[in-house]
């Protein structure tokens, strides 16, 4: 995903959707709170989450925030991935997505 591409605004929008629609599905399976998308989550990955240094170092930072079911309170993560200008293979946002879906789904599973 990311690794493999550059730190531009069309990545950004990929992030962006890519972690909406995972979370929208999330939101519509009921693990997080809220009568609309909105009330249950947020993405921002722009320039907003981003310096000028981090985007000449490669690096896309992404900031998500979930209302899961239980405990009643957002939770708000902040992700950093290296893009093409700076290539580091990982799929950490993935493990990580992956990993967020087992705590919704499972919210007094052990940390």
């Amino acid at each position: 995903m990311a690794v493999f591409e550059l730190n531009g605004e069309q990545l950004w929008a990929n992030v962006r959707n890519t972690v909406s629609n995972f979370l929208f599905n999330e939101w519509q399976n009921g693990a997080l709170l809220g009568t609309l998308p909105e009330q249950a989550f947020f993405v921002i990955c722009d320039r907003a989450t981003m310096t000028q240094n981090d985007l000449d170092s490669g690096r896309l930072i992404c900031l998500i925030g979930v209302a899961p079911i239980c405990p009643a309170e957002f939770i708000i993560f902040r992700i950093g991935q290296w893009t093409a200008s700076k290539p580091t293979p990982s799929r950490y946002l993935v493990r990580l997505l992956l990993k967020v879906r087992g705590r919704l789904r499972n919210p007094h599973q052990s940390r």
